[in-house]
């Protein structure tokens, strides 16, 4: 479970980060501090102007969180790298980001990756870089922004900073696709259902063949590839 509001490890943190004004790098992916985590941190990097690299992926931060965590980058003038791949910002969160961007000019690297951002998500991000002069690199992979969404980011493309985006596997539907050829399978349908586990910090689903439940659908696998 993730972190609950007010709890003693949410102080703990907020606290920590704002008297260290030695620290540059700060790494805390794969932590459960979903919202109420980083709401602390969102309030601790306001008063922080030493931090530059803040990782938060793998926490399942949503868009309350992000929209916590952009209230307290506005005010920073040191960030240069903010990592929040493989939460759950959605469109919503997406938009908190793309406000924050606007206004803040030292963030250079921003990592989105898999936070389920659609169409409208990309919209506000690709048009809240029109407004920045310095972000470089803004990772959209595994977000199902569709054609619609790499659209909107290629007509601001000459007007933006952004020298490169990450668009692997952005036209992919977040949807359960085959589940109709599968429905009669137990073992493929829970595996169209399954997340990548959130320790698997690759991204990618790994099968053990010697577990019963992993053999099971690597046979189903195969009936797609071959039949």
């Amino acid at each position: 479970q993730t972190l609950k509001e007010r709890s003693p490890v949410c102080t703990a943190l907020e606290g920590m980060i704002e008297r260290h004004m030695s620290l540059t790098s700060l790494h805390l992916h794969n932590n459960k501090l979903g919202d109420p985590g980083a709401t602390a941190i969102g309030n601790a990097v306001s008063h922080n102007f030493v931090l530059q690299h803040l990782s938060l992926s793998w926490n399942g931060i949503g868009p309350s969180g992000a929209t916590a965590l952009s209230r307290g980058l506005k005010g920073n003038r040191s960030m240069r790298e903010l990592d929040l791949g493989w939460n759950a910002l959605g469109d919503a969160g997406a938009t908190s980001i793309a406000e924050c961007m606007a206004t803040t000019q030292s963030i250079e690297h921003l990592d989105l990756r898999h936070n389920d951002i659609q169409p409208d998500g990309a919209m506000m991000l690709a048009d809240c870089f029109r407004f920045n002069d310095i972000c470089l690199t803004v990772d959209l992979c595994f977000n199902p922004i569709m054609r619609q969404g790499v659209s909107f980011i290629l007509q601001s493309k000459d007007e933006s900073c952004v020298r490169h985006w990450g668009l692997q596997a952005v036209l992919q539907s977040s949807g359960h696709h085959g589940r109709s050829h599968v429905s009669g399978n137990t073992a493929a349908t829970r595996t169209l259902k399954r997340r990548v586990h959130g320790r698997d910090m690759s991204g990618y689903y790994v099968l053990h063949l010697n577990d019963p439940y992993d053999h099971g659908v690597a046979g189903t696998f195969l009936v797609f590839f071959y039949f």
